[in-house]
């Protein structure tokens, strides 16, 4: 999804755009693609909104597995700089 823009685009976009033609050819959920075809189980359950803006969720995530109590501080540094996450 080249035209990505984390402020505007919501989860319902990033699935429609990004996700779904990404996984169309295997006709699988991409998490399944992710794994390689392996089953796994979730550890956490994520509950979100399709029109809700996707760097919000992602946010949430990162925040959540780094301990945050915040998921704002983790959005602004995927809108503006992910490499200091990648550190």
């Amino acid at each position: 999804m080249t035209h990505y823009t984390p402020e505007i685009h919501t989860t319902a976009d990033v699935v429609r755009q990004a996700i779904i033609p990404a996984s169309a050819a295997e006709q699988c959920a991409l998490a399944t693609m992710l794994m390689s075809g392996q089953s796994t189980h979730p550890k956490k359950m994520v509950t979100h909104n399709w029109g809700n803006v996707f760097r919000d969720l992602v946010a949430a995530i990162i925040a959540d597995a780094l301990g945050e109590q915040s998921y704002g501080m983790v959005a602004r540094v995927l809108q503006e700089d992910v490499s200091i996450l990648e550190r």
